[in-house]
């Protein structure tokens, strides 16, 4: 626990956590400062925001700011652990997948990768929505880059690279490293190169998550 936003970021870059539920409304620095400090200072563990507003427009908000994921108050209980739950079991799987495969390679046309999480009846929504979302965050990224911009083409990798293990896609958190280190950078061939990869992948998701069951490949 901290009292306030600055104590946060001093206890999350002091120590060693798995994930941060990281309250929005607090005294000195917001959660959203907070989080963008440990975002900057290299912190690339979940963090969870926490907050009183429900509107759509406030999630984007702690996603820019580099919020993982976010629940609005009061707090469902069985939903927070399963959110817990659901980013640990992720972070887990992408440092093993991460171990085991190296730097991670483009999926070829035609194929399709199915999240780890696929047969969890409780996340299927979920799911859907972030595969549903992958082409919006992949053209905001081919415009980031178009126009030079690295440092917004280095926070939406950031984005997918928490969230692609967290939902059980652990080859896109490794594919969107490696873009999130050629745009901290500033390698522009080396980001087109791993934006490409990126994109096949997120196609090969999107035509995994279309045909379920059907799908002929499956990530682990």
């Amino acid at each position: 626990m901290a009292a306030n936003g600055r104590a946060a970021v001093d206890k999350a870059q002091a120590g060693q956590f798995d994930l941060i539920l990281m309250d929005i409304q607090m005294p000195e620095m917001d959660g959203y400062e907070a989080t963008a400090a440990l975002r900057q200072g290299g912190f690339d563990a979940p963090i969870i925001a926490l907050t009183a507003h429900a509107l759509a427009s406030d999630r984007q908000r702690c996603l820019d700011a580099g919020c993982t994921d976010y629940l609005s108050k009061p707090i469902d209980r069985v939903r927070l652990v399963r959110t817990v739950t659901r980013h640990a079991r992720g972070r887990s799987a992408a440092r093993q997948d991460g171990q085991a495969s190296g730097p991670s390679a483009a999926a070829g046309d035609g194929e399709t990768i199915r999240s780890q999480l696929a047969d969890d009846p409780d996340l299927a929504e979920i799911i859907g929505e972030f595969v549903a979302d992958l082409g919006n965050q992949a053209e905001a990224m081919r415009q980031a880059l178009a126009h030079g911009h690295h440092g917004e083409l280095r926070r939406l990798a950031h984005q997918i690279k928490g969230a692609g293990g967290s939902y059980g896609y652990p080859s896109l958190t490794d594919s969107a490293r490696e873009l999130e280190r050629a745009a901290k950078a500033e390698d522009t061939e080396a980001a087109v190169i791993a934006l490409r990869q990126l994109e096949l992948l997120c196609q090969a998701i999107v035509r995994g998550r279309a045909q379920g069951s059907h799908a002929k490949t499956t990530e682990g």
